[in-house]
């Protein structure tokens, strides 16, 4: 005879999906790791290119107009003293 005593219960279920998350989590930090560049660099969320240096954030913050001459000069002049 089958009964309902023969199923995982309550606490194994709450076990069965704090495991489901942390194979999806582990997952997902395997994969960024293994392919750091799919993550697209974003300039407007602040985020910084790999190897990218704070002059050549500089001189793109000035190509893209959001700082004007003067700030950039001043920047300039700060980041190579």
């Amino acid at each position: 005879m089958m009964g309902f005593g023969m199923g995982l219960g309550t606490l194994g279920i709450a076990v069965f999906f704090i495991f489901l998350v942390l194979i999806i989590g582990l997952a997902i930090w395997l994969l960024g790791r293994l392919f750091p560049k799919l993550g697209a660099i974003n300039p407007r969320l602040g985020m910084q290119a790999p190897g990218e240096t704070a002059s050549d954030i500089l001189q793109r913050r000035f190509a893209a107009g959001e700082i004007n001459r003067e700030e950039y000069r001043a920047m300039r002049d700060e980041l190579t003293k």
